[in-house]
């Protein structure tokens, strides 16, 4: 039985415990949205706190990857340009050897070279060296001649005077053509 229902009770007492009543209803009701609001709260939290934890780990992980991407990447770099050089290298690489070979090869009998300065992005080839005699050295101006590259090799008259142990030093001039085309 609800106490507003006693008649005993005067009007304005009646009319007092209405109040009552309604203020101790809203009181529980606020109570228990406090409490409900409260227990939210928790589990927002520690859902804020839980999501933060991944969020922290998938950040780590991201930049982890990321170094490791810059790693590779920076070693991918690296070797390009080394293929980069080593193929400009082979645009610029010319065999000299064989017309190494063939130029030595033009040296006769007699003749002791002691200095060759050979190559052939020059002009001219200077040698130094010793001839035997006279003949070893005009054979190797005749020789030198014959060889494709070479335009002039001509002895200087005075080493001509002496017939024994010449000491020449002499300037091989070479084609333009061969040139052009060992500097391509």
């Amino acid at each position: 039985m609800l106490p507003t229902r006693l008649n005993m009770l005067s009007k304005e007492k009646q009319r007092f415990l209405r109040r009552m009543l309604f203020v101790q209803f809203s009181k529980s009701i606020l109570q228990t949205l406090i409490f409900l609001l409260s227990l939210l709260s928790i589990f927002l939290l520690g859902g804020q706190w839980v999501m933060q934890e991944h969020f922290n780990q998938l950040a780590i992980s991201a930049t982890q990857s990321a170094h490791k991407y810059t790693q590779a990447n920076a070693q991918i770099r690296e070797i390009n340009s080394r293929i980069e050089n080593t193929e400009r290298l082979f645009k610029e690489y010319v065999p000299y050897t064989q017309e190494a070979i063939a130029f030595f090869n033009q040296i006769p009998e007699g003749i002791e070279l002691t200095t060759v300065t050979l190559d052939f992005r020059q002009p001219s080839i200077p040698i130094t060296g010793v001839a035997e005699n006279r003949e070893a050295l005009l054979q190797l101006e005749s020789n030198l001649l014959d060889l494709p590259y070479v335009e002039s090799a001509e002895i200087p008259y005075s080493l001509l005077l002496s017939e024994e142990n010449v000491n020449f030093s002499l300037k091989i001039d070479l084609k333009e053509s061969a040139l052009n085309k060992k500097k391509k």
